[in-house]
């Protein structure tokens, strides 16, 4: 069931990065919103095709991706689930390269996306800690949070 647990995290954790940075943060980069002080940074960071953000999440969601081939053998379909587990254990070699992989995106996350410990992220409790922690701090997350598109 672990193995299972692993794949389907992978996968999530790489739907997630599809719909951030592929599906959401690009809108904002539109010239409907060139009239917003966030726009330029925005655009030059999300805009589809051209944006800087594709060079950062597209090797760290195909890594992502990687997990669900190492346990399942493919992805998108896979045969190796099974109920109660999947068809095959995971490997010392196997254990390595996931371990890796999770290394590597727990790096893209902090430098990338957070700019930022996990453990610091994870200790934001409320609306006001995040407006906090999100004043003058780098990392994609934080630009996402300081948009507003109707004025105050």
């Amino acid at each position: 069931m672990l193995a299972t647990n692993i794949a389907h995290a992978g996968e999530n954790a790489a739907d997630h990065l599809t719909h951030f940075y592929i599906f959401f943060m690009p809108d904002f980069a539109r010239e409907a919103y060139a009239a917003h002080g966030w726009h330029e940074e925005t655009r030059e960071r999300f805009a589809a095709t051209r944006g800087s953000a594709a060079r950062d999440v597209l090797p760290a969601r195909a890594r992502l991706l990687e997990t669900m081939g190492i346990v399942a053998g493919k992805w998108l379909h896979s045969l190796a689930f099974q109920p109660g587990g999947t068809t095959r254990a995971i490997d010392l070699g196997e254990r390595v390269r996931l371990l890796s992989i999770t290394t590597a995106f727990r790096s893209f996350l902090e430098r990338i996306v957070f700019a930022d410990t996990l453990e610091n992220v994870l200790a934001i409790s409320s609306a006001s800690e995040l407006d906090r922690w999100r004043d003058g701090r780098g990392g994609d997350f934080a630009l996402s949070c300081g948009l507003r598109t109707v004025s105050r």
